[in-house]
């Protein structure tokens, strides 16, 4: 995209990184480094909770609107150019996950960092261009953020962080022992399913719609990376393959608010592991995939649980049946095969209900009188 006396647009750039160039161009003289942080700092709410504020997003507050107007710019154009891809994306608060090869080529042939609109999203972890897991900065996102990822050794950063402290925890599964080829395989269906209408499951032969299947996807990766509170437990990602124990977040959060928060702000690592889950849930993998994976867990020594009743286990501890059944209403909009594929993984889910002795008396019998459990998987315990 290419503004009449602005520097032309990097493809998959956020709408901020181009701001931030434009405020170093000389060419633009309208438009400082002053001027672009304090349209970043309208828009940006400090508020980790918070997400109604996006600065590289929001296209629809007076703040755009008045940037627009005042320097002549096409509003249209800019929002249709640089709006995200994804409906998944991380909190702004916690955007600072970035490939350091794309910031250094940028160096080279641009002379400027530039931030992409892929980093923001929660499905994508892996730089397919440089085959990299992303890396994070240790400041705090701010205008100067592409810079800052230039600037920062990321595996320096202070763990006593306050943003580290909730969100970059690392350990785990190493990259270098895991296929990045399985991750990639997950991540690039991820994005068909942003682009297509309709999509084939592998092993079926209707067609499904993608609509629906996004919104399976957000759900379980929600669940898969809730967050640690005082009262309960972090999601799967955050626990099954984590060194030590996950940070707990002090706020009192619902189970709905530990899911938005705790996929709003995990690592590039955790997301990597949801991602993983939902490719077992919905059975993209091989058993080969799969071997490798569990291989690679083991290696790492974590072990990739048995079945995806198994996984579904791992829900965190529910307080309530009403709190179950909101959560397990939030499915009931998948069609018959979305539902088969999250059919085992629900199981797993109740079966956790069970664990709660938050079901009702009817349930509560009807899993008592099973024996064994589901399968064989948790005959000696769900991993």
């Amino acid at each position: 995209m290419k503004v009449k006396g602005w520097p032309r647009a990097i493809n998959d750039e956020t709408f901020t990184s181009w701001l931030f160039r434009s405020a170093q161009n000389i060419n633009v003289r309208t438009f400082s480094l002053e001027m672009g942080e304090g349209y970043y700092l309208a828009i940006f709410s400090k508020n980790r909770f918070e997400s109604d504020f996006d600065s590289d997003f929001d296209f629809e507050s007076g703040a755009f609107g008045e940037l627009c107007a005042n320097r002549c710019l096409p509003e249209a154009m800019l929002s249709a150019f640089f709006k995200p891809r994804s409906a998944h994306l991380c909190m702004p608060a916690f955007r600072f996950s970035f490939c350091a090869k794309c910031i250094r080529e940028d160096i080279r042939v641009y002379g400027l960092p530039a931030w992409r609109k892929s980093w923001c999203y929660v499905t994508n972890v892996i730089c397919v261009q440089h085959r990299s897991l992303l890396e994070i900065t240790s400041e705090i996102p701010s205008f100067y953020k592409p810079w800052d990822a230039f600037a920062t050794e990321a595996p320096y950063c202070d763990p006593q962080h306050i943003y580290m402290k909730h969100s970059r925890r690392w350990g785990g599964i190493s990259s270098k022992l895991l296929d990045l080829n399985i991750v990639i395989k997950v991540q690039n269906w991820l994005s068909e399913l942003e682009r297509e209408k309709y999509c084939l499951l592998p092993g079926d032969t209707s067609a499904v719609l993608t609509k629906d299947l996004n919104r399976a996807v957000g759900l379980l990766i929600k669940i898969f990376l809730s967050s640690r509170t005082r009262f309960r437990g972090p999601g799967a990602a955050r626990c099954l393959f984590n060194e030590g124990n996950e940070s707990i977040v002090t706020e009192n959060l619902s189970y709905r608010e530990s899911m938005e928060f705790g996929s709003g702000s995990a690592s590039p690592y955790h997301r990597m592991i949801a991602i993983l889950m939902v490719g077992y849930v919905f059975r993209l993998f091989t058993k080969e995939e799969i071997l490798k994976i569990r291989r690679a867990a083991k290696f790492s020594g974590y072990s990739w649980p048995k079945s995806v009743e198994a996984l579904g286990f791992y829900s965190p501890f529910f307080h309530s049946e009403d709190e179950y059944l909101d959560l397990i209403s939030d499915f009931s909009f998948a069609t018959d095969c979305v539902h088969e594929r999250l059919a085992p993984f629900l199981i797993g889910v109740e079966y956790a209900a069970y664990k709660s002795k938050v079901l009702s008396d009817d349930k509560m019998k009807y899993w008592k009188s099973r024996s064994p459990i589901v399968n064989s998987s948790y005959q000696t315990g769900p991993i």
